[in-house]
């Protein structure tokens, strides 16, 4: 009932029951709903503790266990140093987890000397990593690099292979390269493009299959003494 000001008159009684059917209903929401928030999950690539285990990124063991590395840019014939200062090898981390090199190998061509990653060495997701034949950067032509590589010969100008081995010895990478669509002798698959002298090639695929030439374009942006390439920075692709 109202009474004259227009309110709503509710005996203790009626009050009481009215409590007591906002619970009942306000227990069924949140059953139905479920809890409004959950443990956070880490993101492996932001410099923070999301998860609340005092770990962040790739010291995470839940960032541990990603595997889709790629070899997204080469430069195997550099004019304004020698090539075994100049030459170059880029890696990226194509995965949302964090890769650990830790023991893995790169090498030129199969069976060759190859050159060992150490321990703790950990890729962030999109993370690059430079291999160069000299890591002095203004001994390579101004080549950002993280580590050396030990090749027995410079890499061959007209056709290569490059191959990566994880600590247990399984191929993770197979990539043979060649410098223009007519030379086959490496295995080379597509139409691989011919890269002027001083340029390196670069991965401008969209899937991490990045074997056939087709997937790569000729550097265009001038780094360091004045080769061209984009070492351990966003590979710069032309519109297809």
């Amino acid at each position: 009932m109202t009474n004259d000001g227009g309110w709503i008159e509710m005996s203790a009684g009626n009050f009481l029951r009215l409590l007591v059917g906002i619970a009942f209903l306000s227990i069924g929401f949140l059953v139905t709903m479920g809890p409004v928030c959950g443990p956070a999950t880490e993101v492996c690539d932001n410099d923070r503790d999301d998860d609340g285990d005092g770990l962040t990124d790739c010291a995470d063991d839940d960032c541990q266990g990603g595997d889709l590395l790629v070899v997204s840019e080469i430069q195997y014939h550099p004019t304004q140093v020698p090539d075994t200062a100049g030459e170059y090898v880029e890696l990226r981390n194509d995965d949302e987890r964090c890769i650990d090199l830790g023991g893995w190998t790169i090498q030129e061509g199969s069976g060759l000397p190859a050159t060992h990653f150490e321990e703790g060495t950990r890729l962030a997701p999109g993370e690059t990593f430079v291999i160069a034949g000299n890591a002095r950067s203004l001994q390579n032509g101004g080549v950002p690099a993280d580590m050396e590589f030990h090749f027995e010969t410079t890499l061959n100008d007209d056709c290569d292979r490059i191959e990566v081995e994880d600590s247990e010895g399984n191929v993770r990478i197979a990539l043979p390269f060649c410098n223009g669509p007519q030379d086959r002798r490496c295995g080379c698959q597509g139409e691989w493009p011919p890269c002027p002298e001083g340029a390196a090639v670069e991965f401008c695929g969209a899937s991490t299959e990045n074997t056939r030439g087709d997937d790569w374009q000729c550097a265009t942006t001038p780094y360091g003494a004045g080769d061209l390439g984009t070492p351990n920075a966003d590979n710069v692709c032309a519109p297809r």
